[in-house]
């Protein structure tokens, strides 16, 4: 019988599984916790199934110090968990057997990471949430290129499908974009218009590419009373 090891989450709210297959076991669970903006109190909890218990401190009993400010998503790379940790512009790398800290990506001040995708076996792309852009990160020796890739507004998740990098412009309901990157040059070749606020995407065992898009609040006045006709459904 083959076991689920790890499967990492951000959120939780109410959760399910769908599609395991009967001759697999899910034995842990690794959710990020975000704290509180600005307070430097985001944990990892980790959930062992079989004993039905939770750990909300395993970062600071394995390394003595927390882990920063935000977490804002979970990544598995190459054997090791990627913790992108947004309000403290790094990513944080992890042994997945002891939660001790193994590496480091800084990404400079007033970075903004939202999430880590593994391209190559050595490269990964990131997004940040306020730049415009996504980074080039060596995963071999952790560190950022000065070459970035530009993205619309407010880029946010990715997705891979062979070649092809595709970053969503999420723009909190502003942009409408799905970015095409070649991932041998890093270079933009295509963009596609979506419903307001892509925000989500998978890729099906079709090549098919789905988004979630969050639509778009519309604009307000001074007195923030909403402009009528300027909201646009997701």
């Amino acid at each position: 019988m083959q076991k689920i090891r790890y499967i990492l989450i951000l959120f939780i709210l109410f959760t399910s599984f769908d599609g395991v297959s009967q001759d697999r076991n899910l034995v842990q669970v690794i959710v990020g916790n975000e704290g509180n903006f600005g307070s430097g109190n985001a944990t990892l909890t980790n959930y062992l199934v079989e004993n039905n218990s939770a750990n909300d401190g395993v970062f600071l009993e394995a390394n003595g110090t927390g882990i920063g400010d935000v977490v804002q998503s979970l990544s598995w790379i190459n054997g090791s968990i990627y913790v992108v940790v947004n309000n403290s512009q790094k990513i944080v790398v992890l042994d997945p057997e002891t939660f001790q800290q193994t590496g480091q990506i800084s990404l400079g001040e007033n970075a903004s990471p939202q999430q880590i995708m593994q391209v190559s076996e050595s490269k990964a792309y990131v997004t940040d949430l306020y730049a415009s852009l996504a980074y080039v990160v060596n995963l071999e020796d952790h560190s950022v290129s000065e070459t970035t890739i530009p993205a619309g507004v407010n880029p946010d998740r990715m997705a891979q499908f062979e070649e092809y990098a595709y970053i969503a412009n999420s723009g909190f309901g502003a942009d409408s974009t799905i970015f095409k990157v070649d991932i041998a040059t890093d270079a933009q070749v295509d963009t596609f218009e979506v419903s307001r606020g892509p925000s989500g995407m998978r890729i099906d065992a079709d090549g098919t590419l789905w988004v979630v898009s969050t639509g778009y609040s519309g604009d307000y006045d001074d007195e923030f009373n909403l402009v009528p006709g300027t909201s646009r459904p997701g």
